[in-house]
């Protein structure tokens, strides 16, 4: 499960925070290397990373004690040089984007599991729904838990080897999600 994925994709839509913190210091040294005396500045001008970067650069030369410097001048050969045109907040954009796509490429940004194992079924529109403002957040959760399967029934918990059987407490079957929501009166009381 991404928790960045969009709303619609049945996730919850939260931005990356790796992508985020990565965008927000490569901004930040950027901007303290375009100024004039800065440590920064006077770094970046050594190195020559005030221009345009070659791809790959060569980071070798960047000291071992400069990963931040390194991580920017290996991440930066892939983003638009800031311009005098663009706002801070379209350069920000721009790196986020590059970085997060950067980051989906490299470890693969999945669809949730009951996506994949119940093809058919339009998903677009019940996780349109399930986070339509209509709903309280009491029944969002309750929801969201039943259609990713994270409701703790015993056989969830038997799986798992969190419960000694897989059997219902109050009618012996199987406790399955099915079971819990539609066919045990536990569950009709508490679902309906």
């Amino acid at each position: 499960m991404s928790l960045h994925c969009q709303k619609e994709e049945g996730e919850w839509g939260f931005s990356n925070i790796h992508a985020k913190c990565r965008t927000l210091i490569y901004n930040r040294i950027q901007m303290m290397g375009e100024s004039d005396g800065t440590v920064i500045s006077t770094q970046m001008d050594m190195l020559k990373l005030t221009h345009i970067m070659m791809n790959p650069p060569n980071v070798a030369r960047i000291p071992s004690k400069l990963l931040h410097i390194r991580q920017y001048a290996r991440d930066m050969v892939h983003i638009l040089p800031y311009n005098a045109s663009d706002t801070r907040k379209t350069f920000k954009r721009r790196i986020y984007e590059v970085l997060n796509n950067m980051n989906g490429a490299e470890y693969g940004i999945q669809e949730p599991r009951i996506v994949r194992n119940n093809t058919g079924i339009p998903w677009r529109r019940i996780w349109t729904s399930l986070h339509s403002p209509v709903f309280p957040e009491m029944v969002k959760s309750a929801w969201f838990a039943a259609i990713h399967v994270i409701v703790p029934t015993k056989d969830r918990l038997a799986s798992i080897h969190l419960a000694n059987t897989s059997s219902c407490a109050r009618c012996g079957e199987v406790d399955s999600i099915q079971h819990k929501i539609t066919e045990c009166i536990e569950g009709q009381l508490i679902w309906n």
